[in-house]
C-alpha cells in the first residue's frame, strides 16, 4: 500500500465536504418546508425573490453546517489510526444533530406561522415555562407528525453518514500522509472560519443580509431558526438590547442629556412638573378633582384583539357585536396601536407605561431598572386594591413574579379556579374568568382596580362549546374568528352582569388589547399590525358613545385614566392624556417588532432595523409598499430623530450597565 501524495485530500476532508452538501440540501428542504408552512405570507411576492430568498440562504444555512461540523473536523485529522472505531460515535452525532435541526426548523416553521418571527430569546424563555411551554407545543396538531417525520429524517441521515463513514474514511486505499493532513485541516480551517463569518469584511455577516426585498416575508425566508436562535444563546445575556450592541451596529446614540430633554418635550404636558428633569421623566400632574369618590376601576386586557377583526372599527365580518355596541356606551379610540406583538410587552405599556424596545420585555429582565411607575402603584397611593384576574399560568411571561413588586395586591390565576373549569392548555376559558371578576367586586375593599387579562382568543383556539361557531371548516383563518367571536359574546355576558351589580354606578371600565393578532402583510411595522382598540366606560354615564381620533397607543393609557381620576399624582410613563387638548400637538406611537422599531405619526410610518436600514411609508397608501424617504427628506429625518430617541432613551434608561 503506498502513500498518499500530499497534495491529494485526505479521506476524512473529502467525508466532510460531503457532510456539508448534505447540510445544505437538508436545509434547503426545510426551508421549503418553512414555506409551505407559511404559504399564506407568500401573496404578492415575485417568484425571482423567492430564489433570490434561497441564495441568500445559503449564507445562512452554512454558518449552521460549519458550526456542527467543527467538533468533527477538529477530531478526524489527528485521529486516523483509530477511525474505525469512530465510525459509531461520528453517526451517533450527526443523527442527533439532524434531529434537533429538522424539529427545530418544523417547530421554527410553527413559531413564525404564529408570532411572525424565526426562533429567538423569547422561545428560550418560554422553554422555561415549564408545563406551560410543553402543553403548548404538545398541543400544535404539528407536534406529533413533525416529531415522527423529524425522527425518520434523522434515522436516514444517520444510516447515510454510516454507509459513507465506512465507504470513505474507514477504508482508504492509500496509507495517510500527515503532511496532506496538516495542510487541509489549515484549509479547512480557513474556510471554516471565512464561512462562519459570512463575509471577508471586518465585521462579520449580520442577519440584517437577508432584507433584501420590500416583501417581509420574502426577507424571513432567507432566514432560518437554527441560526436566529443560535444568535440567541450567543447575544448578551441572551436579550438583544441596543445598550449591549456596538455601536457600529445600531444606530448613533446622541448624548444622555440631548436626548433625555427631546423625549421630555415629546412627552411632558403643561400641567405635568419634571421632578428629576436631569435623570428621569418622573413628573408631578396637577389636574382638578372630577369625582367627589374614588371611582373603581376595571381593565380588562384582551387577548390578540385586533383592530381589523372589529366591526365598530371597520371590519365588515360582525365577530364582535357585543364589544360594537359597548363602544356606543363609552369613549372609543379610533386611532389606537399596540406598543409591541407579545403579551409581555403589552402588559408593560399598559400597566407600566414603558414601551416595547428590542430585548426581553421589562417584566422578564432581572438586572433592568424600572424608568416608570406602575398603575397599581399610582394607585395604592390613593388607597386602592389592586387585584390581576388571569384564567392561566401567572408565571407565563413572569407576571406574578413582576407586579406582586409593583403594587399588586392579589393575583388570581388557574390554580384559583375549580379544575374542570380549564378546556385548554392555556386555561380557563374567558366567561368563566368574567365569572369570577363579576362575584369579585362584591368583597373586594373599595375602591378597587381590576386587571383581568382574557386568554381564549388565542392559538389554539380552543372553544369551551360550540355554541358560538360560525366557521366550521379546519383552517386556522376560521378558527381564529369563531375564537374571536367567543371572546366577543364572554364580553358581552360579562358587561350584562356587571351592569346588575352594586359596584357599576361607580366603576370605570378599560378596554384594550395586548396586541393585536400577527398577520401577512407587505411592508415591515405594518401599522394594520399593531392596530387596536381602547374604549373606556364610565359606569356613570353610559347613554352617549363619543368616538376620539387622535393618534395614540398603550402607553399612553395610564395618563388618561388617571385624567379621568382626576386630582393630583405622579407618574414617569411615557405616554401622554389622549382626551388632553396638549396631546392634539405631535400625537405619535411608537411600535416594535423584534428586531425593529418605528413610529406612527404625521399620516407616515417610519421602521427602521437598527443599524441596517430605515423606511418611510405613506399611511394612506400602505398596499403600494413604497418606501417614500426621498419624497419626504424633513418628515423622514424628523420621524427618525424621534423614533430614534425615544426607543434610546428607554433603553438607556432601563439597562444598568449603562450610563450618561
Amino acid at each position: 500500500m503506498s502513500y498518499s501524495k500530499w497534495w491529494m485530500p485526505p479521506r476524512w476532508f473529502s467525508f466532510l465536504l460531503l457532510c456539508y452538501l448534505a447540510g445544505l440540501i437538508i436545509f434547503a428542504v426545510l426551508r421549503t418546508v418553512f414555506l409551505w408552512g407559511n404559504a399564506a405570507s407568500l401573496e404578492g411576492a415575485p417568484s425571482s425573490e423567492v430564489l433570490t430568498a434561497y441564495l441568500v440562504g445559503l449564507r445562512f444555512d452554512q454558518i449552521v453546517v460549519l458550526c456542527v461540523l467543527a467538533p468533527v473536523a477538529l477530531l478526524l485529522p489527528w485521529t486516523i489510526p483509530i477511525h474505525r472505531h469512530l465510525k459509531f460515535p461520528v453517526t451517533v452525532y450527526f443523527t442527533l444533530v439532524t434531529l434537533v435541526a429538522a424539529f427545530g426548523s418544523a417547530a421554527d416553521t410553527r413559531y413564525y406561522h404564529y408570532l411572525d418571527s424565526h426562533l429567538n430569546f423569547l422561545a428560550l424563555q418560554y422553554l422555561g415555562q415549564g408545563a406551560m411551554a410543553t402543553n403548548l407545543m404538545t398541543s400544535d396538531p404539528w407536534f406529533w407528525p413533525a416529531l415522527l417525520l423529524s425522527l425518520f429524517a434523522a434515522l436516514l441521515a444517520g444510516g447515510v453518514i454510516y454507509w459513507l463513514f465506512a465507504r470513505v474514511v474507514v477504508e482508504p486505499e492509500r496509507r495517510p500522509n500527515w503532511i496532506s493532513s496538516i495542510l487541509y485541516f489549515l484549509i479547512a480551517t480557513f474556510f471554516t472560519i471565512l464561512g462562519v463569518r459570512g463575509r471577508t469584511a471586518l465585521a462579520p455577516i449580520n442577519f440584517g443580509a437577508a432584507y433584501f426585498s420590500e416583501n417581509h416575508f420574502v426577507n424571513q425566508l432567507a432566514l432560518n431558526g437554527m441560526y436566529t436562535f443560535g444568535r440567541t444563546l450567543v447575544e448578551t445575556d441572551n436579550d438583544p438590547r441596543l445598550s449591549y450592541m456596538p455601536a457600529k451596529d445600531r444606530f448613533p446614540f446622541v448624548d444622555f442629556e440631548t436626548g433625555l430633554h427631546d423625549v421630555q418635550h415629546m412627552l411632558v404636558a403643561p400641567n405635568e412638573t419634571l421632578d428629576q428633569p436631569d435623570s428621569s421623566l418622573l413628573r408631578d400632574v396637577s389636574q382638578p378633582q372630577t369625582h367627589g369618590y374614588k371611582p373603581n376601576v376595571i381593565l380588562v386586557i384582551m387577548e390578540s384583539w385586533s383592530g381589523r377583526l372589529t366591526g365598530t372599527l371597520g371590519s365588515k365580518r360582525n365577530l364582535t357585536p357585543h364589544f360594537d355596541t359597548l363602544a356606543e356606551t363609552g369613549i372609543l379610540f379610533t386611532d389606537f396601536y399596540a406598543s409591541g406583538t407579545r403579551t409581555g410587552y403589552g402588559l408593560g405599556a399598559v400597566l407600566c407605561g414603558f414601551p416595547a424596545i428590542p430585548g426581553r420585555s421589562i417584566s422578564n429582565r432581572y438586572d433592568a431598572l424600572h424608568p416608570f411607575v406602575t398603575l397599581p402603584e399610582i394607585l395604592t397611593s390613593r388607597g386602592y386594591y389592586n387585584i390581576f384576574v388571569y384564567g392561566g399560568d401567572l408565571v407565563f411571561d413572569n407576571v406574578q413574579g413582576f407586579f406582586q413588586e409593583k403594587g399588586m395586591n392579589r393575583f388570581i390565576g388557574q390554580p384559583d379556579f375549580p379544575p374542570d373549569q380549564a378546556f385548554s392548555k392555556w386555561g380557563v376559558p374567558d366567561h368563566q374568568m368574567f365569572n369570577r371578576v363579576v362575584a369579585l367586586t362584591d368583597s373586594l375593599p373599595r375602591p378597587f382596580c381590576i386587571t383581568a387579562l382574557t386568554l381564549s382568543n388565542h392559538e389554539p383556539f380552543a372553544l369551551p362549546d360550540s355554541s358560538v361557531r360560525r366557521y366550521f371548516d379546519a383552517s386556522d383563518t376560521s378558527k381564529q374568528y369563531n375564537a374571536q367571536i367567543y371572546a366577543d359574546v364572554a364580553l358581552g355576558q360579562f358587561m350584562h352582569a356587571m351592569r346588575k351589580t352594586a359596584v357599576y354606578d361607580s366603576t370605570i371600565f378599560v378596554f384594550t388589547a395586548d396586541h393585536a393578532r400577527v398577520f401577512p402583510r407587505y411592508i415591515i411595522l405594518d401599522p394594520n399590525m399593531y392596530h387596536i382598540p381602547l374604549l373606556i366606560i364610565d359606569g356613570r354615564n353610559d347613554s352617549a358613545g363619543r368616538r376620539v381620533s387622535i393618534l395614540g397607543g398603550q402607553t399612553d393609557i395610564i395618563p388618561t385614566l388617571m385624567g379621568l381620576l382626576g386630582g393630583n399624582y405622579r407618574h414617569a410613563s411615557w405616554g401622554r392624556n389622549l382626551l388632553s387638548a396638549d396631546t392634539l400637538v405631535e400625537p405619535f406611537a411608537v411600535t416594535n417588532l423584534l428586531p425593529w422599531i418605528g413610529i406612527i405619526e404625521d399620516g407616515f410610518c417610519y421602521a427602521e432595523l437598527p443599524g441596517e436600514d430605515s423606511l418611510l411609508y405613506d399611511m394612506s397608501d400602505l398596499a403600494a409598499a413604497k418606501d417614500v424617504k426621498s419624497d419626504h427628506p424633513e418628515i423622514f429625518k424628523r420621524l427618525q430623530r424621534r423614533c430614534r430617541e425615544y426607543v434610546q432613551m428607554a433603553d438607556r434608561l432601563s439597562t444598568p450597565t449603562t450610563t450618561k
